[in-house]
Order: structure tokens, then C-alpha cells, then sequence
């Protein structure tokens, strides 16, 4: 055995004596602390996450195949949907594109159970848009 100290040893001896100032402790203290709330967060998460999975599993063994979206299958009945909200939708137009029709078309006919408005703005009459929503509108025309 040497009297001497390894380069190793040494380094271990030296950084035994820095991490034992109060500084350190606090600093070591403190992220022991926050690593702490980290995993005991995630913890939670995963037990709430699986919790809700089990829960619509229930569900859809029940009967209820749109659990992911609502608990209770009766609350996307039409006569539950009337009592939402009044929605107004508003469309900025420009110009008309390839798919614009489809994308109109697909935003007019939402399924969205309360009272709906569509608000079309274009620029002028002389823009193609106008012309394409106008007949658009004339589609769609509820009396």
C-alpha cells in the first residue's frame, strides 16, 4: 500500500470537500425535491390516465361506442344539443382553389346540435369566391 494518494482518490477526496459546503447541500436538497414532485406528478398522471382508459372500456362493454367523447351517450341526443350555445361562424373568403368548395361544403354541414350562423365575407362581387359561395348558399338555402 502506497502513502500516497491515487489521482482518483484524490479527486474523490477533493469533491467530498466541495459538496459539503451549505451551498451544495441546498443545491443537491433542492433538486432531490424537484425530482421528487416530477415522479410523484407522473405517478398521478399514469393512475388518472389508466383510470379514464378503464372507465371507457366500461363504457363501450355497455353499449356506449362514443365513451371517448362524452361519459354519457344520452348527451349527444339531439334534444340535449338544442340548449347549447348560438355560434356564429365566420369565413373569410379570397379567390377559389381546388378544394375550397369541399372545405365549405364540410364546414355548413357541422354537426354542431345548437343554433348555427355562417357569416361569408368576400372582398367584392368580382372575386371568384363570390361567385362559388353564392351558389353555395343558394345549395344550402333553408326556408
Amino acid at each position: 500500500m502506497s502513502a500516497a494518494l491515487d489521482p482518483v482518490d484524490w479527486l474523490l477526496f477533493s469533491l467530498s470537500r466541495a459538496f459539503r459546503s451549505p451551498l451544495s447541500v441546498f443545491v443537491q436538497i433542492q433538486g432531490c425535491v424537484i425530482c421528487l414532485t416530477l415522479a410523484i406528478g407522473w405517478a398521478f398522471a399514469a393512475y388518472v390516465r389508466n383510470r379514464e382508459i378503464n372507465r371507457m372500456k366500461d363504457a363501450m362493454k355497455c353499449g356506449n361506442s362514443f365513451a371517448f367523447l362524452c361519459h354519457d351517450i344520452n348527451e349527444l341526443e339531439h334534444t340535449n344539443q338544442v340548449n347549447l350555445p348560438r355560434v356564429t361562424v365566420v369565413m373569410p373568403l379570397k379567390g377559389f382553389g381546388e378544394h375550397n368548395l369541399h372545405n365549405w361544403k364540410s364546414q355548413i354541414t357541422s354537426l354542431y346540435g345548437g343554433p348555427l350562423e355562417f357569416l361569408f365575407v368576400v372582398e367584392s362581387t368580382e372575386d371568384p369566391a363570390y361567385h362559388a359561395v353564392s351558389r353555395l348558399i343558394r345549395d344550402f338555402k333553408v326556408y
